[in-house]
C-alpha cells in the first residue's frame, strides 16, 4: 500500500477527474516551481485530490467492494470492470447509482427503475443485453413480485425476483 503524505504537495496536472493518479517522481522542488496556470491539490498515497471545477456537475455510480486493504492490482482490476460495465451499459448507465465490484466476475449494480431503487446481479458479461431485458419485463415482474427489489440477471434465459 502507498505510504501516506501528510502535507500537501503541489503537483502538475491535467484535471479530468477529480482525482488523478500522479507519479511522485515528477512532484516539483518547492512551490515556487509550480505556476499559477497550474492546478495544485493535496497529495495522499498518489492520488490528488481536486476541487471540482465552478459550476460543474458530475454523475457517476458509487463503486463499493474496495477495502483499504485491497491490493493496488485487485483496486485496479475492479476499476475496470466498472469501466467495462458502463461501456457496455452505454447510455443505460445513467440508471447506474452503485456498482458492488467486490466481485469482478459478478457484477451488482444499484438501479433506478420507476422511482425505485432495485439491485441486480448482472455476472461478468453482456451488463446491457441484460439490463434491457429486465427494463423489458419489469411491469410484469413488479405484477407478480411487487416487494421484491433484488433481481438475478445472470441466467440468460430467465430474471430471478428475490423478496
Amino acid at each position: 500500500m502507498p505510504e501516506m503524505v501528510s502535507a500537501a504537495v503541489p503537483v502538475s496536472v491535467t484535471v479530468m477527474d477529480w482525482a488523478v493518479l500522479v507519479d511522485p517522481t515528477n512532484w516539483p522542488e518547492k512551490v515556487s516551481d509550480v505556476e499559477e496556470s497550474e492546478i495544485a491539490g493535496e497529495v495522499a498515497g498518489g492520488v490528488v485530490l481536486l476541487e471540482p471545477p465552478p459550476r460543474a456537475s458530475f454523475t457517476f455510480p458509487v463503486l463499493s467492494g474496495i477495502r483499504e486493504d485491497t491490493t493496488e492490482d485487485s483496486r485496479r482490476e475492479r476499476v475496470l470492470a466498472l469501466l467495462r460495465l458502463e461501456e457496455d451499459m452505454g447510455y443505460l448507465a445513467r440508471d447506474v447509482s452503485e456498482v458492488d465490484a467486490s466481485d469482478p466476475e459478478d457484477m451488482r449494480v444499484v438501479v433506478q427503475v420507476d422511482h425505485q431503487a432495485v439491485s441486480l446481479l448482472l455476472g461478468d458479461t453482456n451488463y446491457g443485453r441484460r439490463y434491457q431485458n429486465f427494463l423489458g419485463h419489469f411491469q410484469e415482474i413488479e405484477q407478480r413480485s411487487p416487494r421484491a427489489r433484488t433481481f438475478d440477471l445472470r441466467l440468460e434465459d430467465r430474471i430471478t425476483a428475490k423478496e
